[in-house]
């Protein structure tokens, strides 16, 4: 692993306030790893700058804190929420142009043209649903691959 590292995926500002320790059990780190090397890293390498992960896995007690969902793929090590410098729809646009296979990718909040962040997850255990997402804060909205590659629109 070139640009990423396991325990950076496990760092968690709310983790440390609260003393919770966000450790992942063996089949975790594995899924995790294969977080890395199949979509993180080729995502880092296309686009030349480095990647910031805000979040990435979660044990049940930190997804408790944050509010996450029960089935999360970030409680599984199978998720990341990532932002760059510049524009943040980069990111979903190299996943896209590299024809790299995911289970989400979810444009958060912002707006599509200027997301937040970008969250990530493929599994490697599991089928993977290629699920394209926006979500605005309240609701998941549907996208398709050009809505992204085009995303001058603003939702």
């Amino acid at each position: 692993m070139k640009y990423f590292s396991i325990e950076e995926l496990c760092e968690s500002a709310t983790a440390k306030k609260h003393k919770i320790k966000n450790v992942p059990n063996e089949y975790e780190k594995e899924n995790l790893k294969f977080l890395i090397e199949n979509l993180l890293e080729p995502v880092r390498e296309y686009l030349n700058k480095p990647v910031y992960i805000n979040s990435g896995f979660r044990c049940k007690e930190l997804n408790e804190k944050v509010g996450g969902s029960q089935t999360s793929n970030h409680n599984f090590g199978y998720a990341a929420d990532c932002e760059i410098k510049g524009n943040n729809i980069e990111i979903a646009r190299a996943v896209l142009l590299l024809g790299l296979d995911f289970d989400e990718l979810i444009v958060e909040k912002g707006s599509l043209s200027n997301p937040n962040w970008i969250h990530l997850a493929l599994r490697r255990d599991k089928p993977n649903r290629k699920k394209l997402l926006f979500y605005n804060g309240k609701n998941y909205l549907k996208l398709d691959r050009n809505t992204i590659l085009n995303s001058k629109t603003k939702l």
